[in-house]
């Protein structure tokens, strides 16, 4: 009997001691816990937020508005027997492009730039215009233009880069009493800024400088060497997917 008191006065003892080392260790506090796991969420929401926002990357759509703002200068020059007429022609314009001259390769457009890889991209710019006068007749002056093009986005942070693109546009032109034709290289170098997620603002420097071009008048006159080259700094707005 003394024996069995002893034993069970032995476990007693050893439960006791274990419960008070027990009670030494340290404890983990819930409300640091808590804090972790607030920090961790808020962490992953950045990360998430910031693929959003980046931008150039492979399989990327950007559909932007070009060209909605700006400044350019264009020359132009008839060739022809004896003296070539020519001129130049300055413009500022927000949003809107004057229709009635058709001498411009600068006025708001669409445009399409799908990134193949990352920074890569593939796309090209689609503009029209058209103008009737009633007046005189009904004659109508149209413009129709397309701009293919390939360019590659550097993007030094998520919230700016630069994105230089090279290509061709052809322009068609329409007017009174003659139609014209022209294909003209087309380099841009333009700074890209990233406001918020999926949207971008394209600013910078354009040429675009005439390659072949035709005047083909009404009527049986010969057709005409035309040459029209332009520099200008514009800007755009789009968004991306």
């Amino acid at each position: 009997m003394k024996a069995r008191y002893g034993s069970l006065a032995f476990a007693l003892l050893f439960a006791t001691a274990s419960a008070w080392a027990d009670d030494d260790e340290p404890r983990e506090d819930p409300w640091a816990y808590d804090q972790d796991k607030a920090e961790k969420r808020e962490k992953a929401a950045e990360e998430e937020k910031a693929d959003e926002r980046e931008f150039a990357v492979s399989g990327q759509l950007a559909i932007s508005a070009e060209r909605v703002v700006g400044i350019s200068s264009t020359s132009w020059r008839v060739k022809q027997t004896g003296t070539d007429p020519k001129g130049s022609v300055t413009r500022v314009h927000l949003l809107l492009n004057e229709n009635s001259d058709v001498r411009s390769y600068s006025a708001p457009r669409i445009a399409f730039d799908w990134f193949a890889m990352d920074s890569l991209s593939l796309g090209g710019a689609l503009g029209y215009s058209s103008e009737a006068d009633s007046e005189s007749g009904g004659a109508s002056q149209r413009q129709l233009l397309v701009a293919p093009r390939v360019g590659y986005a550097l993007m030094f942070s998520e919230l700016i880069g630069v994105w230089p693109r090279v290509g061709v546009t052809y322009q068609q032109q329409t007017i009174t009493d003659a139609k014209v034709a022209l294909l003209a290289a087309a380099v841009e170098a333009e700074l890209v800024l990233i406001p918020t997620a999926n949207v971008l603002i394209t600013l910078g420097p354009t040429g675009d400088f005439g390659l072949i071009g035709k005047i083909n008048p009404d009527g049986a006159a010969k057709k005409t060497d035309y040459a029209q080259d332009e520099f200008g700094f514009s800007a755009g707005l789009g968004m991306y997917f």
